[in-house]
This record gives structure tokens, sequence and C-alpha cells, in this order.
């Protein structure tokens, strides 16, 4: 229980002093800021590789394609940014806050998980419509019956669906595609759910959406209950399925050319809007296979 109480206080004391209880606008997802650096220079981005091996999610099935690590969970860190996800793939989440029970005994996570969509735009986290996709670890977490923030079990795709079910009701997912009162699947508001009697007062409750309305980001709530005799002693590397509606080429490159907040904040009349909905129509064409 030790562990608990020191990881609070660092992320807690990191979120007031870098965020103020908001998390910094302006950013740039990865994989567009690498393109971007690429068409100015020989060089890839910081801090990036020279290409990005990582490979987005086929949504009609529970991520078989995806490989596992070639993305990295962040630790609070005053040089993160956020991406913005465009189509479908799995994100790694930056941790911002984190608060404790008085017993020492739970503990809450602020999971940062991307830019939330210009406007016309939204988010969702289920590849089928149903329930959340996201993994502890590398096991899917299934939630239980309707409740889809509840820890059922976990489930292990890569290994025949093996079922772990010593996990269940002892971790707990809350999702906002938008802001702290943009929840899914009937959640409580951000601030109803770290508002908890059952949380230190020590650790800063939300006591309402306005102080703490994680304007324009997608985020998670992941509550995890101590317990060292299944190994629950702390939070996981996760990965949590994000699609945005907003996936067509043309469409894309506009919105990150022209979009203010996370993106080049180019005037429409820069923009050659005419090629961009050519392509549109172009990459929407069928292929024809001529292998014999």
């Amino acid at each position: 229980m030790p562990i608990f109480t020191a990881i609070v206080t660092l992320v807690t004391a990191f979120a007031a002093t870098t965020f103020g209880g908001y998390v910094v606008s302006a950013v740039v997802g990865i994989a567009v800021n690498y393109v971007v650096a690429a068409l100015f220079t020989d060089q890839p981005a910081p801090g990036e590789k020279a290409a990005d091996s990582g490979k987005g999610v086929d949504y009609q099935v529970l991520d078989v394609s995806y490989q596992l690590g070639a993305r990295v969970q962040l630790s609070p860190a005053t040089t993160n940014k956020l991406p913005i996800v465009y189509g479908a793939t799995l994100v790694k989440p930056i941790i911002v806050d984190a608060k404790i029970s008085k017993n020492q005994k739970t503990m809450w996570y602020v999971c940062v998980l991307c830019e939330a969509p210009a406007t016309g735009n939204s988010i969702s986290f289920s590849p089928t419509g149903g329930q959340p996709l996201v993994y502890w670890g590398d096991k899917r977490i299934a939630f239980r019956g309707n409740d889809y923030t509840l820890c059922n079990n976990l489930v292990d795709d890569y290994n025949g669906g093996q079922v772990d079910n010593k996990y269940d009701g002892k971790i707990q997912v809350w999702l906002y595609s938008d802001g702290s009162t943009a929840a899914h699947y009937g959640a409580p508001t951000a601030a109803q759910v770290l508002d908890s009697s059952n949380i230190d007062p020590e650790s800063i409750r939300w006591t309402n959406n306005t102080d703490y309305a994680m304007s324009d980001c997608a985020f998670a709530i992941v509550r995890i209950d101590y317990d060292q005799e299944i190994g629950l002693t702390g939070l996981q590397e996760m990965s949590f399925y994000v699609n945005n509606t907003n996936k067509q080429p043309g469409n894309v490159i506009y919105d990150y050319l022209t979009n203010v907040r996370y993106g080049c904040g180019l005037p429409v009349s820069g923009v050659d809007v005419p090629s961009l909905n050519a392509l549109n129509v172009y990459s929407a064409k069928k292929i024809t296979d001529t292998k014999t």
C-alpha cells in the first residue's frame, strides 16, 4: 500500500503544478507530426523513429492484427503531447491525475487518450458498437453484462481466448469522448466519479465539471482495487480503442491543415480543397485484383 501512496503523491503533484487542472491543448498527433517533419527535413521528427511500425486496428475483429508494443504508455511529463487520432487505432494513455481512497486500497487514474476532433466528427471506443475495446497489459477487458464500465474478467485473445476471472469487479473504466461530461455507456460525469466520498480529501476531489472540464480531450478514468494476492498493485500498461469518424484522406489532410487547436491553423484560402475532394473520390474507388 505504501507504493500506492507514493504514486498518487507524484502524479497529483505533477498534475497540479503542470496542468493546473487542465490538459495542455494545441498539440500534434504523433503520426502526423512525423509526416510534417519529413516533408520539411530529411530527418525524422524529434524523438521519433525513422518509420512507424505500428499497425492500425482492423475494427471488424477484436484487434487481432495490432502489434502490441508499437506504442508506449507515457508517464507524466511536461513534454508529452496528445495525438489527434484519425480513423481507428489503439492508443496508449498519458496519466495526468490520480486519486487514492481513505483506506489506501483503491486508486483512480485519469488517463488522457487524444484530442477531441473538430466539430462535425466524433470519437467512439467500440469496434462493434457494443463493449469498448480496452486492454489491460496484453489482455482484453471483458465488461460485466450491460455495465460497460465494470470488469468481469480478462481475456487473452492471443492464447486461445483464455479467461482470467480473478479481476472481477476490481477494475472499472469510465470513458469520455470530449470533456468531462460527454460520458459513454451511461456513465456519470467525471466530477461525479472523482468526487466520491471514498477519495482521500488530500487527493483533491473533482468537485465540478467546470474546474476540471478536460475541454477538447478524450480520456478515461480507471479505478483499481488493491489486491496483492492477485498481483493487482498498480496500473498496468493499457491500450484503448479510439475511432474518429474523420477517416477519408482528403478530409483528414484538410482538418489537420486548417485546425487551429491541434493542426497547422492555415486559412481555408491556402488549401487546395478541390484536390482534396478528388483524393476522397479516388481513394474510395474499388481496386480490381489482376493476379492470376
